[in-house]
């Protein structure tokens, strides 16, 4: 199990700066180092003040039973890292089946969390194109942009409620 659960908000800031240049597919009206800020702040915790809580994130519908665990790939990776295969990691929560060259361990550098994001939203955002920042919460939230603004599920609006304050929160000059 990763023994990493937590990344300093300059590390957190810093690697925001670096990798969210990355991004790809990023409207004209949203910032992308501005939009990965968001969402690491809006999927880690925040305890302890200056640090990013990225403790694993058990995922039960990625695990045997669950509705995605049946899948090949999760059950292959079932198979090689057990429960920590259906969990997500660090500031950005990114699940292990989206990040899949790398194995849980590997979450203990920012970096690859960083660039575990960024692979897996420039993958997401190619193929749906989303908009604005509601479907971006959408996207990384549930893989697809299927709900309208005007008609959202409850958890989905909370989810894209909660970024869009992040979304405002500056990031820090370092």
């Amino acid at each position: 199990m990763l023994t990493v659960t937590s990344f300093s908000a300059a590390d957190v800031i810093r690697a925001c700066k670096v990798w969210g240049a990355d991004l790809q597919y990023i409207p004209d009206n949203l910032d992308a180092i501005q939009l990965m800020w968001a969402f690491a702040n809006k999927e880690s915790t925040h305890e302890k003040p200056g640090f990013f809580g990225c403790k694993p994130r058990y995922e039960p519908a990625y695990f045997t039973g669950g509705i995605y665990g049946a899948t090949d790939q999760m059950k292959t990776l079932i198979s090689l890292f057990g429960v920590d295969a259906a969990c997500s990691y660090g500031p950005w929560q990114v699940m292990l089946c989206n990040a899949p060259k790398w194995k849980p361990d590997d979450f203990q550098y920012i970096d690859i969390c960083a660039e575990a994001f960024v692979g897996y939203l420039n993958d997401r955002s190619r193929k749906h194109r989303p908009q604005n920042l509601y479907e971006f919460g959408q996207l990384y939230n549930g893989g697809h942009i299927s709900i309208p603004p005007d008609q959202p599920l409850p958890q989905v609006q909370k989810y894209c409620q909660v970024l869009e304050q992040c979304y405002k929160l500056p990031i820090p000059e370092q």
